[in-house]
């Protein structure tokens, strides 16, 4: 966490809770560290889950004209992972994309908030942390 932090700066607010995660839905202790400025309200631009002192899921939310609504894949370019392919869209109305075990990840997701322009990333490092 404290390399986090060094480079994100403090979290903008912490929240220790106990996430059900892996296929069994084992809920396990982890911190929700919230870094940059918050969106409306307790979202925080950046939001980092750590269990045992290691990030295990990533979102970046992005508003406006930072999200890339039509090409997904291209949002991945704001998080150093441009040249990552999502999976195709199956059906017209999907408002996410994925795609597993690329760049060292369990999963990237990108998806729109339902209702708005704007949408964020997900990164899952391993997948008992999905």
């Amino acid at each position: 966490m404290s390399e986090v932090n060094g480079i994100l700066g403090d979290p903008v607010f912490t929240e220790e809770i106990n996430f059900a995660m892996g296929p069994e839905l084992k809920k396990r202790p982890v911190t929700m560290n919230h870094y940059i400025e918050t969106l409306d309200g307790d979202l925080g631009r950046v939001e980092i889950m750590f269990a045992n002192d290691k990030a295990v899921r990533v979102r970046v939310n992005l508003i406006g004209d930072q999200y890339n609504k039509e090409d997904k894949s291209k949002n991945l370019e704001l998080v150093g992972l441009s040249g990552v392919t999502l999976d195709p869209v199956k059906k017209k109305e999907q408002v996410r994309q994925s795609v597993r075990d690329v760049e060292g990840f369990y999963l990237i997701d990108v998806g729109d908030w339902l209702g708005t322009d704007d949408g964020s990333i997900l990164i899952v490092t391993e997948e008992e942390f999905k």
